[in-house]
């Protein structure tokens, strides 16, 4: 038996000789091919698609890589500025607190109570409370008992705090206040 003979196929002849391709059909009954060729070019064809789909697979990896170094870069970014805002937010929590502490010692070195000192509003929350709750409450009994320290700015009639109410019961006629007023 020929080892190029062919066998009839769906749109033509399949060659037996090793080869495999299918034959078109043509005007000789018997085409003739070269098996060598065939294969050559068929192994050529190969090459180049493995060629091809190895490059579409590196441009690939490429784009991935560039997609993953925006990725890092973003969440980079957003750790930056989280830590960024927390130390905002530390920083104005200590500017409070210190504010807070200047007005304590403030209201402590205005309302001279003895006994009650600085480091006793300072120990803890409940009983800083307490303790300016008493401060306050002992500065207004000294008020009502008619004594004025030299730092407290004397109460007078124009006082925004004193003049809210006239002597009807309604309320009054409330004066401007300045800011050298509170000072």
């Amino acid at each position: 038996m020929d080892p190029h003979a062919s066998t009839p196929g769906p749109d033509g002849l399949l060659c037996r000789g090793g080869c495999g391709v299918l034959l078109l059909p043509s005007s000789s009954p018997e085409p003739e091919h070269s098996c060598k060729d065939t294969l050559r070019a068929l192994a050529d064809a190969l090459r180049d698609r493995s060629a091809a789909q190895e490059h579409e697979a590196r441009m690939e990896r490429l784009r991935w890589a560039r997609t993953e170094h925006r990725l890092v870069a973003r969440v980079n970014t957003v750790r930056a500025q989280a830590r960024l805002h927390a130390l905002r937010c530390r920083r104005r929590l200590h500017e409070y607190t210190l504010h807070a502490h200047d007005v304590m010692k403030h209201a402590l070195g205005f309302y001279q109570v003895p006994g009650v000192t600085e480091s006793t509003c300072l120990r803890a929350g409940a009983k800083a409370v307490q303790s300016v709750a008493l401060v306050r409450q002992r500065a207004m009994q000294q008020e009502d008992n008619g004594i004025v320290h030299s730092d407290a700015r004397p109460r007078t009639a124009t006082d925004p705090m004193l003049s809210s109410r006239s002597s009807e019961g309604g309320p009054g006629p409330v004066s401007p206040v300045s800011s050298s007023d509170w000072t």
